[in-house]
């Protein structure tokens, strides 16, 4: 009797054993193949670019028969800035998003002539570029983004340039030249964010585009670190490129240069 009732109960033991194990090993393959939460469906960023840039821009009027061209590097940019304004946003709903970028600056004084016809420049020069990009993002991983963009551009410029001394300026005197001018353009591009580690990553953005200008284009790479979920810094090499002509001036101007951007996330 007593070997009957120990088999019982050693049989309950190993039945009640067999039965919490396999619980056991429901909950931790449940918990194992658990997906991760969804990301939310609307996003938003906001940042702040310092674009430490050079200029280049040539002037070519018909009416002068001369081509006159200055270059504005960082340090009289620096030594010579009135004010600047860098902001961008990034609003995002699911897939879509518009990503809208404001570069603006007033700078005044002088820079240097490339070419021995004249000796000294004096300019002064108020720029905004506006970007207006709405995206679709193909890939959207933890750690691979992939955007595809169109819209506009604007480029606004009010500049005024004086050429004086060296062979053509004693012979001719003082050149002045200048253009105000209101560009849009269409363009296309992508945009791209790889993870290198948990808080590396690298970035790539590229667009080209056409309309009042002939040809603009610009590209921005560079390698960012995240500090924490909402802020993040990047640091890059920016350049655009814009070649604009008209009934009475051609114009081809490049801003390049370092850009640091700081981005927050909520």
């Amino acid at each position: 009797m007593r070997s009957i009732l120990f088999s019982i109960l050693a049989t309950g033991a190993f039945v009640s054993t067999a039965i919490a194990g396999d619980d056991l090993i429901h909950l931790d393959a449940k918990k194992a193949f658990e997906e991760p939460a969804p990301a939310p469906d609307f996003e938003s960023n906001i940042w702040l670019d310092g674009w430490v840039l050079q200029l280049n821009v040539g002037i070519e009027e018909s009416a002068l028969g001369l081509s006159k061209s200055l270059f504005i590097g960082f340090d009289d940019i620096i030594s010579n800035i009135d004010w600047l304004v860098p902001l961008g946003a990034d609003f995002r709903y699911k897939r879509f998003g518009i990503m809208p970028d404001l570069v603006a600056m007033k700078i005044s004084g002088g820079g240097t002539t490339p070419g021995p016809f004249f000796d000294r420049a004096s300019y002064s020069m108020k720029m905004a570029s506006l970007n207006l990009p709405v995206y679709f993002r193909l890939i959207d991983e933890p750690t691979t983004k992939l955007d595809v963009l169109g819209g506009a551009r604007l480029l606004w410029v009010d500049l005024n340039i004086g050429l004086d001394g060296g062979p053509l300026g004693s012979a001719l005197g003082p050149v002045r030249a200048g253009t105000d001018l209101e560009v849009w353009d269409g363009i296309v591009g992508l945009r791209l964010e790889q993870d290198l580690t948990e808080k590396i990553f690298c970035s790539f953005y590229g667009d080209v585009g056409t309309g009042d200008s002939d040809l603009t284009w610009q590209i921005l790479a560079g390698v960012g670190y995240r500090f924490s979920d909402a802020f993040s810094a990047n640091l890059g090499y920016r350049y655009l490129d814009y070649d604009l002509s008209g009934q009475d001036a051609s114009i081809d101007m490049t801003a390049s240069g370092i850009q640091l951007t700081l981005d927050w996330q909520f």
